[in-house]
């Protein structure tokens, strides 16, 4: 079932002159999105993101700003989002559905506040999920018992074109398109636009208070503080995007660590000033034990995040995981021979895709982050989905 909404004039209308109400500009209503979200700020690195409190909240952003923030630079996690300096990964939206479509495990809706319009996901309950919640109603008040009845009837119930509706989810790119991935999604009744005149004016203020004012403290202070001597996890840190960044541009696939010392965007990263390695003389190299430490810190922080991972082909070996198209190709491979089965046909386990590829000898050393990096980019290319967090199927 798929229908569209094509007259949204009226829409439209009706937000500009809830900006009127609210004392906005209507330019600034509707184009609010419009201003640059390139950074204006210094950039937070990315072992302070946890510092800003926007890094684990659902930000309320108008759908025009979701839609043109791009990744955060130099971050090295995966649907990672930046407005302003603050890093963003969840969002809660309010606006009309434009677009409903049914699947067979999810609804496909498209929003619109008025700023842009955003496509989301609502994942159906699965079987053991709703018999979770009705052994849990029946322990429940009668009023809880309805609320959470006429809920969970919302949710299998695919919502009506123009009905008003609060999503709450992860930001994710899927096909280079930005798309929320809801773990929140309800039908809203505002016959008056009491709602939504309240939800603008919060999300205004929200605006001016919060998202609009750069994040700082003593703690991110003392690492942006260029007087100070960058400690060696900082350097290593830095070191590891290099790597990443050097492999993206030359193509290279695997690497050994001493290999990192000859080329030179990472050799002059390695000579950076550390303060487990000061020195008297400013004009003195950077001790061997120096250069040697910080790319094995950086090599381990690469195969802790699972950017790469060891081989069994030599000692010392390294393989870039998304670098590595056969792992890719073998992922996919397993994935859709294995979804053919009775056992997996609602979506192949996380641990028993692990478990297949860890039996073949090229891919022996292959840890549980590599393999999301894989799986993660082949939802983002729309090559699969993911059902939940540790089951996927392969797009037929």
């Amino acid at each position: 079932m798929c229908v569209c909404y094509s007259e949204l004039t009226h829409y439209t209308e009706k937000v500009n002159h809830q900006c009127v109400l609210l004392g906005i500009p209507t330019s600034q209503g509707m184009a609010h999105c419009q201003r640059s979200s390139t950074p204006e700020f210094q950039l937070i690195p990315e072992h302070c993101w946890k510092l800003d409190p926007l890094f684990s909240s659902c930000c309320n952003l108008f759908i025009g700003d979701i839609l043109s923030i791009p990744s955060y630079p130099g971050g090295t996690q995966d649907n990672v989002f930046i407005y302003k300096n603050h890093p963003i990964r969840w969002v809660s939206i309010m606006g009309i559905v434009v677009k409903a479509e049914e699947r067979a495990k999810f609804f496909h809706y498209g929003v619109d506040d008025g700023t842009g319009v955003i496509s989301c996901i609502c994942w159906k309950a699965t079987d053991e999920e709703e018999s979770l919640l009705e052994s849990s109603m029946i322990k429940s008040t009668e009023s809880l018992c309805d609320r959470m009845e006429r809920f969970n009837l919302e949710q299998q119930t695919c919502l009506e074109v123009g009905s008003l509706v609060h999503i709450r989810g992860k930001l994710k790119l899927y096909k280079e398109a930005r798309q929320i991935s809801a773990f929140s999604c309800g039908r809203l009744s505002d016959p008056t636009h009491s709602l939504e005149i309240r939800a603008m004016t919060e999300q205004v203020e929200k605006y001016r208070r919060v998202y609009d004012v750069p994040f700082i403290n003593n703690e991110l202070r003392e690492d942006l503080n260029e007087g100070n001597l960058k400690s060696m996890k900082q350097i290593a840190k830095e070191v590891s995007e290099q790597v990443l960044m050097v492999s993206r541009r030359d193509g290279f696939q695997d690497f050994h660590i001493h290999e990192l010392e000859t080329v030179t965007d990472i050799y002059r990263v390695c000579c950076q000033p550390c303060q487990e390695f000061t020195s008297t003389e400013p004009d003195q190299l950077p001790p061997l034990r120096q250069i040697s430490q910080v790319l094995k810190e950086a090599v381990s922080c690469l195969l802790d995040k699972g950017y790469a991972f060891k081989s069994r082909q030599g000692r010392g070996l390294m393989h870039i995981t998304l670098a590595n198209k056969a792992l890719t190709k073998d992922t996919l491979r397993i994935l859709s021979t294995e979804c053919k089965k009775v056992e997996h046909v609602n979506g192949c386990n996380f641990l028993h895709l692990f478990d297949l590829l860890r039996k073949r000898d090229a891919y022996m050393f292959i840890t549980h982050a590599a393999l999301r990096k894989v799986l993660n980019s082949l939802e983002e290319r729309g090559a699969i989905v993911s059902c939940d967090q540790n089951s996927y199927i392969p797009v037929r």
